[in-house]
């Protein structure tokens, strides 16, 4: 008589929505893994993975979303438990009341404090690009118009000379349309025009 199968195990699948609300879930425990995962009900690899994107990223925007969600919910049941009348809490134990308020209000700070730093972190990365500048763009007489501004801006009173006929580095094809002459100030072939915003 052969051997019983043995059932094959059935790969549970989660929702976008789920894996936000995990991750939010971690941000208020303070990135504490085994916790949020054992109150879940779900493998800490698998959260952990999810919390660095690494297996079915979930999108910046319903993260946040639902970190703001968990907060204003945690939000609301702390002042629940605030409002809690003498009359209603005669037969609960207050100091379990008290200690459930604590750890209410210290997850909603800790969670707070990860949005805030969340927002910081996504300011500077939208001004580095924001004034991000591809220098491989720039034609030459550019560059010199660049260091020029710096030069001026760091009193750094080093200049260099565009590549003159005879230069190891000169390029005949360089375009000189509207070059006029040398630059009373700094003694630099200039351009007359503005940058382009394209060449930014």
């Amino acid at each position: 008589m052969g051997s019983a199968k043995k059932p094959v195990p059935v790969r549970r699948r989660y929702s976008d929505d789920f894996r936000a609300t995990a991750i939010a879930g971690l941000a208020a425990n303070g990135g504490n893994v085994e916790r949020t995962a054992r109150a879940l009900s779900i493998p800490a690899k698998t959260l952990e993975q999810w919390a660095k994107g690494s297996r079915n990223p979930v999108s910046a925007q319903l993260s946040g979303q639902k970190k703001l969600d968990l907060a204003e919910a945690m939000e609301q049941f702390a002042h629940n438990l605030m409002g809690v009348s003498l009359e209603k809490v005669k037969n609960l134990n207050i100091k379990d009341l008290g200690v459930t308020l604590g750890i209410v209000v210290d997850k909603l700070l800790v969670l707070n404090a990860h949005m805030k730093a969340e927002q910081q972190e996504q300011n500077v990365k939208a001004k580095e690009e924001e004034f991000h500048c591809d220098l491989s763009k720039l034609y030459p007489y550019e560059l010199d118009m660049l260091h020029k501004i710096i030069s001026k801006t760091t009193g750094n009173t080093q200049v260099i000379y565009p590549p003159q006929p005879g230069d190891p580095d000169y390029d005949p094809g360089l375009p000189t349309d509207g070059l006029d002459g040398a630059d009373e100030d700094m003694g630099m072939v200039t351009e007359p025009a503005p940058l382009s915003p394209a060449a930014i």
